[in-house]
């Protein structure tokens, strides 16, 4: 059976516009039954005031005998008539004309509080589709003039030009990478708002029905009230009154409005109106993030010739700040709810205690459910093991436990995500734990203090896995 619930979504995203439209006739319906009974109890009160005037008026001291008497008992008719009908139009205030009133403002209340949380997040969620695919439009270019450029530095080229050649490709390539970030950002931020878009709506649908239903039979209660009022109203006036002032409605046309209304079914006229009215029952999925090297939603590592520009650079390592440019992203946990972030950094070998690299490049993807995103992976982050010789080079030793007293603190942030340290100089942090800052670096790794098993301990830590408190 059709529900408010599983009848107002589709692509074009009109069931809230069809919804609140039907949710509007229903008020002007009310408002109108609002009127007919203020009306017919104004009605009563001015009819019962022309007869109480009558009734005074009505005099017949000059007539004798039987006929005086059938006069007096018309007189006190009139009288009687008249109270009846005045008590008609309190009853008529009272049970009828203030309790609908209050009715129509408790529902419209109820209807504008859906229709702004919903039209809010639709609009938000309308703003973010347009944010996402102008970022989505800008990464893709930027991906394609690094290929351009890529294919320019295949041919042999002037050193200059080469040079030039060389940077440009740099800045486009983290360009890239940089909108490639805001791109997925947006993407499961989109999702986010979505999936707050349909609980909302879901609300709202369950409410909106919730309304209708009560509307319905509220209605049917107080049209039978009506016709009951009137009714005893007229076997009140007695059948010589009626036919003396010639009333149109009689006790017989009462009881044609409550047959009626028996015949009124709930149920019936909410699928009559989902079947006229009803705007999809699939709801559109959100926008998903499409990767313009691997055209899935499945990340590379790196940028588009990270892996060979890696192997090609292990045979000519020198100690430069920035050569291995690594991209990692944080791990997704049950305690994220959404993967708002990446890293992406260079790393200095002179910061690290490196001896060897390896010359194989590892590559490990975990299959890790994304939020909003069934069955996909996140890739992990690259590992760069060495075999090459720097035995020519200085190391130093980086003794994380050896923290001076005066040492001083630059600020304080907190994690946002859980971080697994992936060299001994790196700190383990878990998500809402306090690190104090003591250096930052270029790189994007900073250095900071934690407290371990009771003691202080210092090392590196990404910076964009945290937030200043």
């Amino acid at each position: 059976m059709q529900s408010f619930n599983n009848s107002f979504w589709g692509e074009n995203e009109r069931g809230l516009e069809v919804l609140m439209q039907r949710m509007k006739m229903g008020k002007h319906i009310n408002e109108q039954i609002f009127a007919l009974f203020k009306e017919r109890a104004l009605i009563e009160e001015e009819y019962s005031k022309r007869l109480s005037k009558l009734h005074k008026n009505f005099i017949v001291k000059e007539e004798i005998g039987t006929l005086r008497s059938a006069l007096d008992v018309l007189k006190n008719e009139l009288e009687i008539s008249s109270k009846s009908h005045n008590d008609m139009a309190i009853e008529i205030k009272n049970q009828l004309e203030k309790q609908t009133q209050d009715f129509i403002i408790q529902q419209s209340g109820i209807r504008k509080s859906h229709q702004v949380i919903v039209e809010k997040i639709q609009k938000n969620k309308s703003q973010l589709i347009s944010q996402v695919l102008k970022t989505k439009e800008k990464y893709e270019l930027k991906c394609q003039e690094s290929l351009q450029l890529l294919q320019m530095r295949k041919n042999p080229l002037p050193p200059k030009e080469a040079e030039r050649t060389k940077k440009s490709l740099d800045k486009a390539q983290q360009l890239a990478n940089q909108l490639d970030f805001d791109y997925l950002a947006g993407v499961e931020k989109l999702q986010e708002v979505h999936k707050k878009w349909e609980e909302d709506m879901r609300t709202c649908c369950t409410d909106c029905q919730k309304l209708e239903e009560d509307r319905i039979d509220y209605l049917r209660t107080k049209l039978w009230t009506y016709a009951n009022l009137i009714s005893t109203t007229c076997v009140s006036d007695g059948i010589f009154i009626n036919q003396l002032l010639n009333l149109t409605i009689t006790d017989e046309g009462c009881e044609r409005i409550r047959v009626s209304l028996e015949k009124c079914d709930i149920e019936k006229d909410i699928q009559e109106f989902l079947e006229k009215s009803a705007t999809g029952s699939e709801i559109p999925p959100p926008l998903q993030y499409i990767n313009f090297y691997t055209q899935t939603n499945e990340r590379p590592i790196s940028g588009v010739d990270q892996l060979n520009s890696l192997k090609k650079s292990v045979s000519q390592l020198t100690l430069t700040p920035g050569l291995f440019q690594q991209q990692q992203l944080p791990q997704y946990n049950s305690s994220n709810k959404l993967l708002n972030e990446q890293l992406q950094f260079s790393s200095s070998i002179e910061s690290r205690s490196v001896k060897t690299f390896n010359e194989a490049i590892t590559i490990q993807n975990d299959n890790l459910s994304r939020p909003g995103v069934n069955n996909n992976t996140l890739p992990r982050p690259v590992s760069v093991k060495g075999n090459v010789d720097l035995s020519n080079e200085t190391y130093f030793h980086y003794d994380p436990y050896d923290i001076e007293d005066q040492l001083k603190i630059l600020f304080s942030v907190k994690v946002l995500y859980d971080y697994q340290a992936q060299a001994f100089e790196e700190l383990n942090v878990k998500k809402d734990q306090i690190i104090s800052v003591i250096a930052k670096h270029d790189d994007g790794w900073w250095e900071g203090i934690i407290m371990e098993e009771g003691k202080r301990k210092k090392g590196l830590f990404p910076s964009n896995f945290v937030e200043k408190c």
